[in-house]
């Protein structure tokens, strides 16, 4: 039994090294789509986090590994410098897609911090914004990866 779970840890980790099980951001947006059609509204919060990090994540994927921008590796302050790169480049796909995490990024904030004031209603109001911005991100963001910005 012993053997199977060093054996089970080691192929897990072989995985991870070779690429094989990375994870799939784009997978929160599945699963927002399945928490938004709840419309209690602690589903519908949770459905803006899983929004946001789904292109926030594939966003810095995009980064690191599309444009090998390393430092967007790491996790300090990492939201705000995604932000600025995005938004300071020269590229229209790359400032659509900060706007877009922009706003995103303050529903969720709203979403997770904004009990009082942020109600069900509020949500409700902006869910299909929210997705809309989503689709249009990873819209710029498909493009962006098909056709990288390099700047030489």
């Amino acid at each position: 039994m012993q053997f199977n779970i060093i054996n089970a840890i080691f192929q897990y980790e072989v995985n991870l090294i070779g690429g094989i099980n990375i994870f799939q951001w784009e997978d929160f947006k599945e699963v927002a789509d399945e928490l938004i059609k709840n419309p209690q509204e602690a589903y519908v919060r949770s459905a803006m986090g899983r929004y946001y990090y789904s292109i926030f994540g594939s966003t810095g994927d995009y980064l690191v590994n599309v444009m090998n921008k390393y430092e967007f590796d790491s996790k300090k302050d990492i939201h705000k410098k995604v932000y600025d790169e995005l938004m300071n480049s020269h590229n229209s796909n790359e400032i659509h897609l900060a706007e877009c995490l922009k706003f995103l990024r303050e529903i969720r904030n709203n979403a997770d911090y904004d009990i009082s004031d942020k109600n069900e209603e509020y949500f409700k109001k902006n869910s299909q914004k929210v997705i809309k911005a989503t689709n249009d991100a990873f819209d710029s963001l498909n493009v962006l990866i098909n056709n990288p910005p390099y700047n030489f």
